[in-house]
């Protein structure tokens, strides 16, 4: 008996014994579509001042982030200074600047929309 004639059998074996013992089926919902959720006002402000602290600690991460990748390519532009224009330092150096600059562009952008709404 080949590898999968015996999974093929197997799988046909417990769908037999399924339909015997009644078990019900494993895709069958069972939950009620019509639950009403019931929240009191008390909880509703412990969830709004909760959302609100959150927000709180995203705009700083943010303000961090940003701060940061300004520090980074402040460093590494002044160490483009030191190299020579053709070299291959020179080349990885303004990249890493160009990847650093465009997060940092992206960071400012959300920011900007956030603050517009």
């Amino acid at each position: 008996m080949s590898f999968w004639n015996f999974i093929g059998s197997f799988a046909l074996f417990n769908m037999i014994c399924d339909m015997f013992c009644g078990k019900a089926n494993r895709d069958t919902y069972t939950g009620n579509d019509n639950t009403a959720y019931d929240y009191d006002a008390a909880e509703v402000e412990e969830l709004s001042n909760r959302v609100d602290e959150l927000q709180e600690r995203i705009d700083s991460y943010t303000d961090y982030d940003t701060d940061y990748l300004q520090d980074r390519i402040d460093r590494l532009e002044s160490l483009l200074d030191d190299c020579d224009v053709m070299s291959d330092r020179y080349e990885r150096i303004q990249d890493r600047i160009d990847i650093l600059q465009e997060r940092l562009d992206e960071a400012e952008d959300r920011q900007a929309m956030y603050d517009d709404l």
